[in-house]
């Protein structure tokens, strides 16, 4: 064997490792944010938990929330299979940090300034910083909560988070006019939010039941960001609410 042969071998090893720890960073990652949200639902779990069974224990003490919130409503609810992870819209299987990440680009391709000049390339440092800075950057939203069991709710306090950010905690009040700047991480997060309702249908005795379906938990007017003048009105009215 030819020591380019050696070589080519142990690039390919180096290779096979780093994709290896990429993926085991993302389990990781999506397991944290799953344990963040047990946390705020107060959901125990082991310390040692997968990140399957985590999610299962999640939607299903979201699902005995909403039945506790018909049942309190007195509306008979019929039973209702589970929803699959990928639909439930409570975490999603995929980490965050997958929103974020550039489009992949050609092996051997550099990338190239309008001057025409070769850019330097991204390093490891640059490029987390990058994708931190987009997640954490502010979007003003006016949020109103489709949750029939939340209706009495001002507001709710969000968790996101990856290997790049950390956990990110940020509490969204409902129906504000100016609407309200969260974090980019968050942002997407109620976006991709589902929660379980209930219409009714006619049974195969002609009797009316509850059946439950999924539909967006949130619904969310994205904002024009507030300009130098609106700012300082804003500052202004909350001062005078707060002298109040």
């Amino acid at each position: 064997m030819s020591n380019d042969d050696i070589i080519d071998a142990s690039d390919e090893n180096s290779n096979s490792d780093s994709d290896t720890s990429e993926e085991e960073a993302m389990q990781q990652s999506e397991l944290d944010a799953l344990k963040a949200r047990a946390d705020l639902l107060k959901v125990p779990y082991h310390p040692s938990i997968g990140a399957d069974k985590l999610r299962e224990k999640i939607q299903a003490r979201m699902a005995e929330d909403e039945a506790r919130a018909a049942a309190k409503a007195g509306n008979p609810v019929s039973p209702v299979s589970p929803v699959p992870p990928a639909t439930a819209g409570t975490l999603p299987a995929t980490p965050v940090q997958s929103s974020l990440t550039p489009p992949a680009v050609a092996v051997g391709a550099v990338p190239v300034q309008e001057s025409g000049e070769a850019a330097a390339p991204e390093t490891k440092e640059t490029k987390r910083s990058r994708l931190r800075k987009e997640a954490m950057k502010l979007v003003r939203i006016r949020v109103t909560c489709m949750n029939p069991a939340k209706k009495e709710w001002e507001g709710e306090t969000f968790t996101a988070g990856n290997s790049v950010t950390g956990t990110v905690t940020k509490y969204v009040p409902f129906n504000i006019d100016d609407g309200w700047h969260v974090p980019n991480i968050i942002y997407k997060m109620m976006r991709r939010r589902e929660c379980q309702t209930f219409v009714n249908v006619r049974g195969p005795d002609g009797k009316s039941v509850k059946r439950g379906k999924m539909i967006r938990e949130f619904a969310i007017e994205v904002l024009d960001p507030l300009s130098p003048q609106e700012l300082h009105d804003l500052a202004q009215r909350q001062a005078m609410s707060k002298g109040q």
